[in-house]
């Protein structure tokens, strides 16, 4: 059969128009470059465009990673008095290294953020959930405002959380001088030589206790403080301090800093007056205290099964305020 060349150009199909190209709105950049700590959020991370103002309140040496890179590892703390780790890797951790001075304020324009996951370091030293990155655009200035050390931070754990860090982990604390041991010496392999040592117990609203081990310099500095706190159960905040989970206590570091009777007035803190929390006379209280104490040395089996039942017993004493 033979098909004439008209009926084939009748039978021709023609495609459809093409569709008009809608353009992507063009997200603008932020306007406000400027950024605390505690304001980082996923919608930061991945833009090498934030400005921070902090200082360097810890160094530690140039390592290697399990793939071959070099990276230097910082702790910096903002005016806010919150903390946060930066990285440098490779090529700029000879230049980071020169530049940032410990105890020294600067101001970082084109700095990044990354979730904590994605850091291919060895260890983490604070619980937080983003670190900053440092990298070959990132601008370095000296501040002229300078941070100090002493700033009180906006947001303290609670006690469970601090039970639930990694061990060697640095954290904040703040409560109430319950309990002060006598001074102590202890053989340090470190420095080779005993150093003194001095044990807390801080208390919380909740009645929950948890102990501090106060190392070396800070005794002398702290002890009459501590003692007259003890009296009249003053409140107080310990920044940079370390987490020991085989002692379960917290323990000083050479950066560790004490606050007594911080001005507090940010609801995050849950730090009430130890009378209307613990709803107890000052008697009461530092028998309760002594007991926690007399536990403790006995061996950290009874330490810890007191401590479990005393969670529970405020847990449960929360709960019937609450209803």
């Amino acid at each position: 059969m033979v098909i004439s060349y008209m009926l084939m150009t009748s039978r021709r199909v023609m495609a459809s128009p093409p569709f008009p190209v809608i353009p992507r709105p063009i997200t603008p950049p932020p306007t406000n470059r400027n950024l605390t700590f505690r304001r980082v959020q996923m919608e930061h991370i991945y833009q090498n465009c934030w400005t921070i103002r902090a200082m360097v309140q810890w160094k530690a040496q140039i390592k290697e990673n399990s793939m071959g890179n070099i990276y230097l590892q910082c702790i910096l703390l903002d005016q806010e008095g919150t903390k946060m780790e930066a990285i440098a890797f490779n090529n700029q951790v000879v230049r980071f290294n020169t530049i940032l001075q410990t105890g020294m304020s600067y101001e970082f324009t084109r700095v990044g953020f990354n979730p904590t996951e994605m850091a291919v370091v060895h260890f983490l030293y604070l619980d937080m959930e983003f670190i900053m990155t440092l990298d070959s655009r990132t601008v370095v200035m000296i501040s002229a405002h300078r941070i100090s050390t002493t700033i009180c931070p906006l947001c303290f754990p609670q006690f469970g959380a601090i039970y639930s860090l990694q061990d060697k982990r640095i954290t904040d604390v703040i409560a109430i001088v319950a309990y002060v041991s006598k001074i102590q010496t202890l053989w340090d392999p470190i420095y080779d030589r005993h150093v003194p040592l001095l044990e807390i117990g801080l208390m919380n609203f909740r009645r929950q206790i948890i102990f501090l081990r106060i190392y070396d310099e800070h005794v002398g500095r702290q002890f009459y403080h501590l003692r007259r706190s003890e009296n009249q159960f003053e409140k107080i905040s310990i920044t940079y301090i370390q987490f020991n989970r085989r002692r379960q206590c917290l323990q000083t570091m050479r950066e560790s800093t004490f606050t007594y009777s911080p001005n507090i007035d940010h609801e995050g803190h849950h730090l009430q007056d130890i009378h209307e929390a613990s709803l107890m006379t000052l008697d009461e209280t530092r028998a309760y205290v002594n007991n926690i104490v007399m536990a403790r040395n006995n061996g950290l089996s009874n330490y810890l099964r007191v401590l479990i039942s005393t969670f529970r017993h405020s847990c449960k004493k929360s709960i019937e305020i609450v209803s």
